[in-house]
């Protein structure tokens, strides 16, 4: 019925703002959301016409996100958000002469020790699509990867709830055969 749209509805426009806020405020190293930061996760809210419940909702995800250790890690060092990535599929051409282009943004990439790390983040409750959202993570550690010629060490998919968060992580010989799995499915 029309109960379930609006369910639907509201949790894409939870996860709009949530992801807004996380791109506007700068990440706290100590996982602590500052006041400025609550304030801009409340105004990404209302834009997306959230009432009350809904706000404190999206204050808790963004709060969920910068406390994880995942985070933390990535805002101690060198990191992008809403990176734009693009990248050509080289190992099978369409018919038209060129090779399917992947696009997309990824949520926040950082730097490691061992690389570079990609994290997104997912609101919806449930994992059923887990398989599928670590998909396309690997599709944007090839893209990163073509982009920079430098190794993706891991990417992580982050589900975020009110109390805590969950991660499903890909790396090594599971990442490479992940995008392996990406270009032999173009």
């Amino acid at each position: 019925g029309g109960g379930t749209h609006a369910d639907a509805e509201t949790q894409r426009r939870i996860g709009r703002a949530v992801h807004d806020a996380l791109a506007k405020i700068q990440l706290p190293t100590d996982g602590i959301l500052t006041d400025d930061a609550r304030a801009v996760a409340m105004a990404s809210a209302r834009s997306q016409h959230l009432g009350e419940p809904q706000v404190a909702r999206v204050v808790g995800l963004v709060e969920s996100a910068v406390s994880s250790a995942l985070v933390r890690s990535i805002a101690a060092g060198r990191h992008w958000k809403e990176l734009p990535l693009a990248a050509a599929l080289v190992d099978e051409a369409r018919r038209d002469g060129g090779p399917p282009v992947v696009e997309g943004f990824a949520d926040l990439v950082g730097e490691s020790a061992g690389g570079l790390v990609v994290a997104d983040f997912k609101t919806a409750t449930g994992r059923s699509s887990a398989a599928e959202h670590l998909l396309q993570v690997a599709v944007y550690a090839y893209a990163l990867r073509k982009a920079t010629g430098r190794k993706v060490e891991r990417v992580v998919v982050s589900y975020l709830g009110i109390d805590g968060t969950e991660e499903e992580t890909l790396d090594g010989d599971e990442l490479e055969a992940a995008i392996a799995g990406v270009l032999g499915a173009v």
